[in-house]
């Protein structure tokens, strides 16, 4: 599965691990033609562990490399008349979609079912105005896209994605690179 790995390390006497086993899931990076060129590096992966207590908690875990080409577009277009930090949001939340829904196919959500996603997420940060905005910061305070997330899937219960750490920024997220270079105006 290319370079995409996750590690997972539980309490057994707690924890069991679903029998069903790991899963894959890759994601479409682009379209030519018409037809999803699905790449087998962007995909999620994952396990499934549910508590050995009666009635407990059943836990989802994935790791995914995103495909960013859309998001990558809404960052470098040229067109004054699109909201490029909008066009970013809503292809982010196209792809979280995507994730929540072949997740609810493949593995099944419930009341009981937390699903924790970790992924490498490339140029998340868009400037705007000279001023750094984080792409996923800022979808997961819009509740309007967060609604259409999970809007009519069959089988997922309603609920919400969040951070696992909290940042208040752009600027308090740790950064190895950007994808455009231009300069961030400083408070």
């Amino acid at each position: 599965i290319g370079d995409l790995k996750t590690v997972l390390a539980f309490a057994s006497e707690r924890f069991t691990q679903d029998a069903s086993g790991d899963f894959y899931v890759p994601l479409v990076d682009h379209t030519v033609a018409g037809v999803a060129m699905p790449n087998p590096k962007k995909a999620f992966i994952g396990k499934k562990l549910t508590e050995t207590s009666p009635g407990g908690l059943r836990m989802i875990f994935a790791g995914a490399h995103f495909p960013i080409t859309t998001i990558a577009d809404s960052i470098e277009t040229e067109d004054a008349s699109v909201d490029a930090l909008q066009a970013a949001k809503r292809s982010l939340a196209g792809i979280l979609r995507k994730v929540l829904r072949d997740i609810g196919r493949k593995e099944g959500i419930d009341e009981q079912t937390i699903f924790f996603l970790q992924g490498d997420l490339n140029s998340r940060t868009i400037l705007k105005g000279g001023r750094p905005y984080d792409i996923l910061l800022e979808l997961l305070e819009d509740r309007l896209l967060q609604r259409a997330i999970g809007y009519n899937l069959p089988g997922i219960p309603r609920g919400r994605w969040y951070e696992m750490v909290q940042h208040d920024d752009a600027r308090s997220l740790p950064v190895t690179y950007k994808f455009t270079h231009h300069s961030v105006d400083r408070d």
